[in-house]
């Protein structure tokens, strides 16, 4: 969904436990697109995710702060 007001929609969305998952810089339509995150198990090891990259490591790194920060 598009909005006008990103800290707004994502304060709303953390208040419901969803936390961010990854940013697509220019999806679709020339927009920058967020994806939040709502885990719906607790039986997945997290710390134990395996990157390929350095960036995808730092990206894993950002998700689980903002996870923690959110309290999900």
């Amino acid at each position: 969904m598009a909005v006008d007001d990103v800290t707004e929609a994502s304060t709303e969305l953390n208040e419901q436990g969803f936390f961010a998952a990854g940013l697509a810089l220019h999806g679709p339509g020339g927009h920058d697109l967020l994806r939040l995150q709502l885990l719906d198990s607790e039986d997945i090891e997290l710390d134990e995710i395996v990157c390929d990259s350095p960036f995808a490591e730092g990206l894993r790194r950002r998700v689980l702060e903002d996870k923690a920060r959110v309290g999900a």
